[in-house]
């Protein structure tokens, strides 16, 4: 068993805290909450990187089908699941890698149900925050309505996350040390080839909700079978050339649709970009990152104090959007609030095209985010990191992943502000109707499908081996391992079983397949 220091803790508290903190320039969804990412942080931490990675890399495939809006997968927070479990997973006394991988991303699963019960106290807790808003507002004070949003805000979250995470962090390790040696060998090795293995296709059964369909069955299937004939890595870098395609289109967009108004409208981008989710509460939502954003703006289109707290009271109204896509609608209504200062609109105009703008940005920011690019750039990361043990891949996963999704989504964020801003609520027209963007997406889901089907060629479902390609593996274990992916998306999919239950049967057939002897 390795101890945990009081500063490794704090670090481990503190990787939580990078997890969910609007410090990243919106990122930090994208990146340090995923486990590919923070697996790896936490490992180097505890001096066991490889481990640590594999890890997070693993429970990220579980949580492959997970969207923040209602989500798809109930089974707790995936920042802390993977933070946390790779802490178990490098400290827990057991000689076996697998087993003690397996435990770690199991344990991890069940003590991120805990991330949920955080996020809901500080949801509570900035509603006090939003309440001091208010009084600021009606002061026509906007530099405080910017200070609440982030300083106090970002205290809290501090508080709130980090802490908890250094004390389970410190606290879980001995727990499950203690527990395990009198746990019977059997059961280490079913937890083992639960966690990582057949927890893995359950994710990937999860995330096939958004791809698994007309042409996407054929190209999961082709990359399911690409595995049998040739080197992963091959498809990865090919699959990555053509995202940077991709990218770099979306960056030209960006360039493209900039104009004379952005100089003056940048402040307002990169304090939404940054701070959108910085006092996210449950009864404005976002509405005091956009009242944060525009507050400096504000102050200048309306010197009349009476008219600034009007504009200012009506930007902290609640407001719900996904915040890259989303940004069209910032721009927009910035725009308008100019048009308004200088008599062409009246406030109510801006408060219904606000409205109006945000529900049909909404459900489309998310599809396109949630559902086909993250997934899609996860995979490629997810598939680099799991295709061999050599130390240096887990890394080169993250990396190539981080690569990927930063210049993706600030190019996003930053074409559709800009859109917004230039051209008012025409560009959310333009940007929803442009049959380019249609052929993005695609393009994305197509992709998507091809990486989810290598992805389930790689889960390690009958024990026989971890982390190789599927050329090694015997002929049975080929359509044994596409048998249990489609089982488990029959039963989460098509039978609409509750994925904890799916998961607690795995388990199960974990004990079981240990018992037979196949391990």
């Amino acid at each position: 068993m390795m101890a945990i220091t009081l500063v490794q803790a704090l670090l481990i508290g503190l990787v939580y805290f990078a997890a969910n903190t609007s410090f990243l320039a919106g990122l930090g969804y994208f990146t340090t909450w995923r486990p590919l990412v923070n697996g790896l942080l936490v490992g180097m931490i505890l001096g066991d990187p490889v481990r640590g990675a594999t890890v997070g890399a693993l429970i990220n495939v579980l949580y492959l089908g997970y969207m923040s809006v209602g989500g798809t997968l109930g089974i707790g927070d995936a920042a802390l699941a993977s933070i946390l479990g790779a802490t178990v997973g490098v400290t827990v006394g057991i000689a076996s890698p697998t087993q003690a991988i397996g435990i770690g991303v199991l344990t991890g699963v069940l003590a991120g149900n805990l991330g949920f019960s955080l996020l809901s106290l500080r949801m509570k807790l900035d509603n006090r925050i939003v309440h001091r808003m208010d009084l600021a507002a009606e002061r026509g004070d906007a530099n405080a309505i910017v200070w609440l949003n982030i300083i106090p805000a970002q205290a809290l979250l501090l508080v709130i996350t980090a802490l908890p995470a250094a004390v389970l962090g410190l606290a879980l390790p001995p727990i499950v040390n203690f527990l395990t040696p009198l746990a019977p060998l059997v059961l280490l090795k079913g937890l083992g080839l639960a966690g990582t293995g057949l927890a893995g296709a359950l994710g990937i059964a999860l995330a096939m909700k958004f791809v698994f369909k007309g042409r996407g069955v054929i190209v999961f299937l082709i990359g399911y079978a690409f595995i049998a004939v040739t080197e992963i890595n091959i498809a990865i870098f090919v699959i990555a050339a053509i995202v940077l395609l991709l990218a770099s289109d979306l960056v030209k967009l960006g360039r493209q649709s900039s104009g004379l108004g952005w100089n003056r409208a940048t402040g307002a981008f990169l304090l939404w970009q940054f701070f959108s989710h910085s006092s996210y509460s449950f009864e404005r939502l976002q509405g005091s990152g956009v009242a944060s954003a525009f507050a400096p703006a504000l102050r200048r289109l309306y010197p009349v104090m009476a008219d600034r707290v009007a504009a200012l009271k009506r930007h902290l109204a609640f407001f719900n959007v996904e915040p890259n896509w989303g940004s069209v609608v910032i721009g927009a209504t910035l725009k308008m609030e100019e048009q308004h200062a200088a008599g062409v609109i009246d406030a109510e105009t801006v408060i219904a095209t606000k409205q109006m703008l945000m529900g049909t940005v909404s459900g489309f920011g998310d599809t396109v985010s949630q559902g086909a690019i993250l997934p899609l750039l996860l995979s490629i990361g997810l598939s680099i990191s799991l295709s061999t043990p050599a130390s240096a891949w887990p890394a080169m996963g993250v990396v190539t992943y981080l690569a990927l999704i930063c210049p993706v989504m600030l190019a996003i964020s930053a074409a559709c502000f800009n859109a917004g801003y230039l051209h008012g609520r025409d560009a959310v027209v333009a940007i929803l109707g442009n049959p380019r963007l249609k052929w993005w997406v695609a393009v994305a889901e197509l992709v998507c499908a091809f990486m989810l089907g290598v992805l389930a060629a790689m889960q390690n479902v009958t024990g026989l081996h971890l982390n190789t390609a599927m050329l090694s593996q015997p002929l049975v274990d080929i359509p044994l391992r596409l048998g249990v992916v489609m089982l488990f998306y029959l039963l989460v999919q098509r039978l609409h079983i509750k994925p904890t239950i799916v998961l607690a049967g795995a388990v199960i057939a974990g004990v079981f397949i240990a018992i037979s002897g196949a391990l």
